[in-house]
């Protein structure tokens, strides 16, 4: 789970406008369209109703359901982490 991406979803969420947020916290636009989006693909639902250049949260956004499974993925993700193990081998 891209904590960054929620970080900048609820930021995006917060300043109802992409720009507004960019300028708010100093970060580029871009990078604050892409994060969400990468969000919205890994959790299969529109966050946002984007109306030119309005941002509201969908029905989806601001769900039960929808923060249910944020949770899930999150908390599974360190445990993934923990599981990738590497062999180093001392310097000789």
């Amino acid at each position: 789970m891209d904590f960054e991406a929620i970080d900048y979803f609820i930021k995006v969420a917060e300043a109802q406008s992409l720009s507004h947020a960019a300028k708010l916290y100093g970060l580029p636009k871009s990078s604050l369209s892409h994060k969400v989006r990468a969000l919205e693909d890994s959790l299969g639902v529109a966050l946002f109703v984007r109306d030119g250049r309005e941002l509201h949260l969908s029905e989806s956004g601001p769900s039960s359901s929808t923060m249910r499974n944020v949770s899930r993925k999150a908390a599974k993700e360190p445990r993934r982490r923990s599981q990738r193990w590497v062999t180093i081998s001392p310097a000789r």
